[in-house]
């Protein structure tokens, strides 16, 4: 072979390798600007806290893949909290066919301690909070992406309203199932930060860093009924963290399910009471005054008498109301009104409990 054919050759095979090799690097590059593309479009983790809820776990993760949002934007993260039932079993055969939802089981007990575990997965610029036993429409997460855009808020939320799986009493209102703190989308200062529920709520991940997530002192515990850590955590940064902002949108709705438990009066009732002991932690009005006296369970005594005496008085009048229209059964009143007492109790029983340890 001619050494001039050899050499022609050899360049033709040294050119291919060459344009070979610059074609892998560009698709290289342009494979990882993708990728950075997608980490960076992924601004929210919905984190689901559930214990022993398979079956309305399902319905709540159904209306979060069905998001009108591309699901390139967002992930589901599922803190398992110890369940003995089948939700383990239950994500995975979502995770089938929705790739962003992902299974983690935290095992130490309490609400808390899973949406702590929720913000310390996340690797999202927010993280979004949900009960298990909600329904979100088709555009929530849209919403709440043109809220981050426009608004850049540390927290913010919106209402929810109440649905049902079976037949509610006829005194039973929506309202008693529903969270609306107004029509309008506003910033919220100062005491108004409460007005963001528990069960619809978006944080910056860095603010929950920052002020140490949800103290696990307050909220659920297995089967345990407690509250107030999603309220303490929101004061916390309120008080600590002032150039925060806090927002609430009314468009960023959701659904709630009320339970047929949920609407007997001794429940409701059991849920003042507890609800006081809560708010006693929180509460700026402290209205129950046991000094540290000598006798204090004798001063202890005398409170929870009145206290339970006006509930007795108020519990009677509700059969002789004038107002029919306002409290068109008995139930709506003492809902209303005379369970009001209760949480004062709740409140008194707690400070007692505290200053006795």
């Amino acid at each position: 072979m001619p050494l001039y054919v050899f050499w022609h050759i050899y360049r033709q095979v040294i050119n291919r390798i060459r344009q070979i090799a610059q074609s892998k690097i560009k698709n290289m590059i342009v494979s990882d600007t993708k990728c950075s593309e997608i980490m960076k479009e992924l601004m929210i983790s919905v984190v689901v806290c559930t214990y022993n809820r398979a079956d309305l776990l399902s319905d709540v993760l159904k209306t979060l893949v069905n998001q009108s949002l591309n699901e390139s934007f967002y992930e589901i993260i599922v803190i398992d909290n110890n369940s003995k039932d089948n939700t383990c079993k239950t994500v995975k055969e979502l995770q089938r066919n929705h790739h962003n939802i992902r299974y983690v089981l935290e095992n130490r007990q309490g609400l808390s301690y899973a949406r702590n575990r929720g913000w310390q997965e996340s690797n999202s610029k927010y993280v979004a909070y949900i009960d298990d036993d909600c329904k979100v429409p088709e555009q929530w997460l849209a919403v709440a992406k043109s809220v981050i855009e426009n608004i850049s808020p540390s927290v913010f939320g919106g209402p929810f309203y109440p649905f049902y799986n079976g037949r509610k009493p006829k005194w039973y209102k929506d309202s008693y199932g529903t969270h609306e703190p107004g029509k309008e989308a506003r910033i919220l200062n100062g005491k108004e930060c409460v007005n963001i529920y528990g069960g619809n709520m978006f944080f910056k991940r860095t603010v929950l860093k920052s002020i140490g997530g949800f103290d696990p002192k307050f909220g659920m515990s297995g089967n345990k009924i407690a509250y107030s850590e999603e309220t303490v955590l929101l004061k916390a940064i309120s008080n600590k963290m002032p150039d925060q902002i806090i927002y609430y949108d009314p468009q960023l709705f959701l659904y709630h399910l009320v339970k047929q438990n949920k609407m007997k009066l001794f429940s409701i009732a059991s849920v003042y009471f507890i609800h006081g002991r809560y708010n006693y932690y929180h509460s700026e009005n402290k209205i129950v005054n046991l000094n540290l006296e000598s006798n204090i369970k004798l001063r202890f005594l005398v409170i929870s008498a009145k206290i339970i005496t006006a509930f007795a008085f108020d519990f009677a009048f509700s059969f002789v109301r004038n107002n029919r229209k306002q409290y068109p059964y008995i139930q709506n009143y003492l809902k209303e009104h005379t369970f009001k007492y209760l949480m004062k109790l709740g409140m008194t029983y707690e400070k007692y409990t505290q200053i006795n340890k």
